[in-house]
């Protein structure tokens, strides 16, 4: 993520109801551990993060790639990733936003 998306997230934050939007596709996962290691992968123009999606009820806009229930093959070539894909111009609230002083990654 560039330093600018960072700051929007921090504008987002310190201005209560504001929202953000997706403007791409979001590659995600269920699995904090696969997340963690996506953020780990080294990018020297932009900040390391791991977004933390917390869906209350179910979202339409972020599909679950992984079959959960068993009636239809997993969409993802990688099922282990338990992957999640965001659509574009998915709105969300930015509830926290800090740097892991241990991992480098902004969560």
């Amino acid at each position: 993520m560039t330093d600018e998306e960072i700051n929007a997230y921090r504008w987002a934050l310190q201005n209560q109801g504001s929202v953000v939007e997706t403007c791409t596709f979001v590659s995600t996962s269920e699995d904090r551990d696969i997340a963690m290691s996506f953020a780990n992968q080294n990018n020297t123009h932009k900040q390391r993060v791991l977004t933390i999606f917390n869906f209350p009820v179910k979202c339409e806009t972020a599909i679950t790639l992984l079959n959960s229930v068993g009636q239809y093959e997993c969409i993802s070539e990688y099922s282990y990733e338990k992957e999640v894909l965001v659509l574009p111009f998915t709105l969300f609230k930015v509830t926290s936003l800090k740097r892991n002083c241990t991992s480098d990654v902004y969560e």
